[in-house]
């Protein structure tokens, strides 16, 4: 019996490094509107940018940009509830990555919020 084969998406170092310096340039400066928890654990920040608003979306493995909508849950995690509440009207003032690792900061202008992606 064949075992069925598991799919993950999941960034490499690298990988991070080359997103990052595509997406700082476009996330600098930008305003977070709202944070949202969606399902699996995954967390959407909608960011008012100059040329409108996005969608930058976290799963545990990976972050990107979404042109697709994704629903909400009803019903906020405590996270994610805090999240809105913190990050709601807040500008980026940049986004790196930490040394070679799977670390990104996003820097603000009176605190930073540092986002670990998890390993497969």
């Amino acid at each position: 019996m064949q075992e069925k084969a598991k799919h993950t998406f999941e960034l490499p170092n690298l990988t991070l490094s080359l997103q990052l310096r595509e997406l700082e340039p476009f996330v600098r400066g930008s305003v977070i509107e709202k944070a949202q928890d969606l399902e699996k654990g995954w967390l959407k920040l909608r960011l008012k940018t100059a040329a409108g608003s996005k969608d930058l979306v976290f799963s545990p493995n990976a972050f990107f940009m979404a042109e697709y909508r994704a629903d909400a849950k009803q019903q906020s995690s405590g996270f994610g509830a805090f999240l809105k509440k913190s990050l709601a009207g807040k500008r980026i003032i940049a986004l790196k990555q930490m040394e070679a690792e799977r670390i990104v900061s996003f820097e603000f202008e009176d605190f930073s919020l540092v986002a670990r992606q998890a390993g497969a």
